[in-house]
């Protein structure tokens, strides 16, 4: 409740101060006394608005105090617009009140009403009732709640209908790599035959080493050599394993091509499970219906 006001060259008073009593003031006097000289100045301290022509003749600043509610809030214009509260000035807070003077007046533009000014709101046309209600109980922060709310909700189904998509095109994807486990075991035993490969790639390399040497001697020699078929048949079959070999490598890389893609579609559908899950529809506790 504001207790006092008191001006200070402000417009034609030099000094006045007035006590308000509790409840409701009325202020009388003659035309020309100054009584809305009075209003005037507490809306310029209460909306800072702007200082045209209130600073009186020959004097160097205007100022309005008001008592409130155990403060002292004073407007004062010079060369500087400054607010003062309990003795603590306020600076740089522009066009707009303090927002601590402004929480303990806690008065606006519609508290105020001149002499012409027509009856509050019954002058004014329905939409801008409308709209000073809505900023008064604050409907547009509700709206744009809604608004934020149903976009939210909007996106969620549509990221659930993908990843539902998605985890359906994965789960049959999985399907066509069933084979993956067969091919598992059957890996283990081609990592086995690699082995008898290398040995037997090793025992050929020998025989051909030991050939060779044999050519060699022969054409140096007339001397009748053994007969080497048997040589040249072990080195057939040593050339029928290098073959088989090559085919087994080729379908090893296959098979570890393979199995990277199935490694990498299994851990898709994990993650889309989980990303599933999240979007799984909650039910009542009471009736278990889905809740919305």
């Amino acid at each position: 409740m504001i207790e006092k006001i008191i001006l200070k060259n402000f417009q034609k008073h030099k000094y006045k101060e007035v006590t308000f009593s509790k409840g409701q003031t009325t202020l009388s006097g003659k035309t020309g006394a100054g009584k809305s000289v009075l209003i005037r100045a507490l809306k310029w301290l209460c909306l800072n608005t702007p200082s045209e022509g209130f600073i009186q003749h020959g004097k160097k600043f205007c100022s309005v105090t008001v008592h409130v509610d155990g403060h002292i809030i004073t407007r004062k214009k010079g060369k500087n617009n400054v607010y003062i509260l309990d003795g603590k000035v306020l600076k740089a807070f522009g066009s707009k009140v303090p927002d601590v003077v402004a929480d303990i007046l806690n008065l606006e533009e519609m508290n105020f009403q001149d002499q012409i000014d027509p009856p509050y709101w019954f002058a004014d046309s329905p939409g801008k009732v409308s709209k000073e209600l809505n900023r008064i109980v604050d409907l547009g922060a509700i709206d744009d709640t809604l608004k934020k709310v149903q976009s939210a909700v909007g996106e969620n189904k549509a990221s659930k209908r993908i990843i539902e998509a998605r985890f359906k095109a994965s789960k049959m994807r999985c399907g066509a790599f069933k084979w993956a486990k067969a091919f598992s075991v059957a890996l283990k035993g081609i990592e086995a035959r690699e082995e008898s490969f290398r040995r037997a790639s090793r025992k050929r390399q020998k025989l051909e080493d030991l050939l060779r040497r044999i050519h060699k001697l022969k054409a140096r020699s007339q001397v009748t050599l053994p007969d080497i078929g048997p040589l040249e048949d072990a080195r057939k079959k040593a050339d029928a394993v290098a073959e088989r070999n090559r085919e087994l490598w080729g379908m090893i890389r296959r098979i570890e091509e393979k199995s990277e893609l199935l490694k990498e579609e299994q851990e898709t559908l994990l993650k889309m499970e989980e990303d599933l899950k999240k979007y799984k529809p909650k039910r009542c506790k009471t009736c278990g219906q889905v809740l919305k």
